[in-house]
C-alpha cells in the first residue's frame, strides 16, 4: 500500500471515528518508511516499538528521517501519562515536546 493511499485511508478513518485504524495506518507507515525508504533510525524505532508498547494506538517518525521525531497516537487523556513511560524506559537523550489534548 502507497503512502498516498494510507492517508486516504486515514481521513476515512478519522471521519468514522476509527482511531485503532489511524493507529495502525501510522505504524504500517512507519514501517515502510523504515523497510521501504530505510530513512529510519535505530533510535526512532525503539521509540516507535516502546511508544506502542506502552499503550499507543500507533507511531511512526516524522520530518525528513534520518533522525528526529516520532508522532504518536494516544487515547484521551492519556497523551502525558504515556509520554512519560516512553521517557522512563528510554532511559535518557529524550524529552516530551509536546501533548496535544
Amino acid at each position: 500500500m502507497t503512502e498516498n493511499a494510507r492517508v486516504r485511508e486515514a481521513v476515512v478513518a478519522l471521519g468514522a471515528q476509527n482511531l485503532a485504524r489511524v493507529g495502525e495506518l501510522l505504524s504500517a507507515s512507519h514501517r515502510s518508511l523504515r523497510d521501504d525508504y530505510e530513512v529510519s533510525t535505530p533510535e526512532l524505532d525503539r521509540l516507535v516499538e516502546l511508544t506502542t508498547g506502552a499503550g499507543a494506538l500507533g507511531a511512526r517518525l516524522v520530518g525528513g528521517g534520518f533522525g528526529g521525531s516520532i508522532i504518536a497516537l494516544a487515547h484521551r487523556g492519556g497523551a502525558k501519562d504515556l509520554g512519560s513511560r516512553v521517557l522512563l524506559s528510554y532511559g535518557g537523550g529524550g524529552r516530551l515536546v509536546a501533548v496535544v489534548p
